[in-house]
């Protein structure tokens, strides 16, 4: 048994404190430690940020939760997601900082936002004048509307009057006049002043020299992930595809569908429902093997336009059915005699960093879906088994399970592979 997310996070913050590294929560503490938020903002010292990461997969695996990999989110920030082995749809997503930067705005250094911490039981949490500033600087660094915090900033205003006034002009100046004359302004007056804040708070050269770092690492080591899904029609890639979706989502920024391929060279890339996917007469051999070398430069160039460019956002890319298909399956693309080029060709692709089969018995698919005969279906089987046979990065999922136990097998053997073992 795994423990309740109220346990995780009693031992995570613990732990941080055995290994001697102060965590300040900066906001949503009103109600702890009975009601916690899935997204928990906090604080630690410069120095100890780079050890959140392996305290954070130690408290995991010793709790039974799994560790997605840390993302660099900002500079001076690691965010990192945890999921519940018995249950993978409960996850927290854990955001730490020193100082706190966004959109190349420098908010608060972790001194600042560490000061005056108060005492919760196991946990310490940000004064209000702390909160104050996290909030104000965060929003108008993000470019968002601050009626959403407005109610919470009158809150911690009232707790703090001194603090929260010091607050504003360290971010805003002296001039803009006491927050007491702005508290009551609505929205389009304080929009006048996020330029000015941006404007006071943005990089200088030593912290846009080391953004530049930080951009350049991601690019070569990109945080997000290309994840494929492979199988026959009814298999239930649709269904596996919406639940991994829903399940991976928070360890990213975005999700991005593709059906087949990136579709960069035409307007009408291959996809939607096919009732009768062996109906259609193959081309002409010539034509094949135009069409092969076709589909190979668009996924090239999907890959450099789209789906690099995605992973480096930390965007998650799930492919239904990729470049591997047309080996799998010809007949769907009306292709003939261009297996084995298509078999070269692939092994100059871009490789996806993950790739999931569907395998059940053809019987079980056909009962699903008899658009195929079973003995098409017993083909195709056989080849995905066999391109699956001893690469590290395919996995096959026992498809004849229900969608929820698929779904549950699938999430795990992906985290398990792109981070720490559980």
């Amino acid at each position: 048994m795994s423990s309740s997310t109220s346990q995780f996070i009693e031992h995570y913050f613990r732990a941080l404190a055995e290994h001697g590294v102060p965590a300040v929560i900066i906001h949503g503490y009103e109600h702890l430690p009975e009601q916690w938020d899935s997204d928990i903002d906090y604080v630690v010292p410069r120095e100890a940020l780079k050890k959140v990461p392996a305290i954070c997969a130690e408290v995991a695996k010793k709790n039974g939760w799994i560790a997605a990999p840390p993302v660099s989110a900002n500079l001076h920030a690691i965010c990192q997601v945890v999921f519940r082995l018995d249950h993978p749809e409960e996850f927290l997503q854990l955001d730490a900082c020193s100082d706190y930067v966004h959109s190349r705005c420098f908010i608060a250094s972790a001194e600042e936002l560490m000061a005056g911490a108060k005492e919760r039981g196991l946990f310490r949490t940000s004064a209000p004048a702390v909160e104050f500033a996290y909030h104000l600087g965060k929003n108008f660094a993000k470019r968002r509307p601050i009626a959403r915090v407005m109610p919470r900033l009158r809150e911690l205003a009232a707790q703090d009057v001194v603090g929260c006034e010091a607050a504003f002009h360290r971010l805003l100046g002296a001039e803009k006049g006491p927050l007491s004359e702005w508290l009551p302004r609505d929205d389009e007056e304080w929009k006048k002043l996020a330029p000015i804040l941006r404007r006071r708070r943005r990089f200088g050269t030593w912290l846009l020299l080391q953004e530049s770092l930080r951009l350049l690492r991601r690019w070569w080591s990109p945080s997000g992930l290309r994840l494929v899904v492979l199988g026959p029609d009814g298999a239930g890639k649709s269904t596996l595809i919406a639940a991994l979706s829903r399940l991976l989502g928070p360890c990213f920024r975005a999700v991005d569908y593709i059906h087949s391929r990136p579709g960069l060279l035409d307007s009408k890339p291959d996809g939607g429902v096919v009732s009768e996917p062996h109906a259609k007469i193959p081309r002409s051999w010539p034509a094949c093997v135009a069409k092969i070398f076709y589909y190979a430069l668009d996924h090239w160039l999907g890959w450099l336009v789209r789906v690099r460019p995605a992973t480096v956002r930390n965007r998650l890319v799930i492919f239904d059915r990729d470049f591997y298909d047309v080996i799998v399956d010809p007949m769907r693309y009306r292709l003939r005699g261009v297996g084995a080029l298509a078999r070269v060709l692939v092994r100059l692709l871009p490789q996806a960093d993950f790739t999931l089969v569907l395998d059940a018995p053809p019987e079980i698919i056909h009962a699903r879906k008899p658009e195929l005969p079973v003995a098409e279906l017993a083909r195709q089987r056989a080849v995905l088994r066999l391109l699956s046979a001893g690469r590290e990065s395919w996995h096959l999922l026992d498809a004849s399970q229900n969608s929820e136990a698929v779904a549950h097998e699938a999430i795990l053997t992906v985290l398990k592979h792109i981070n720490f073992q559980p």
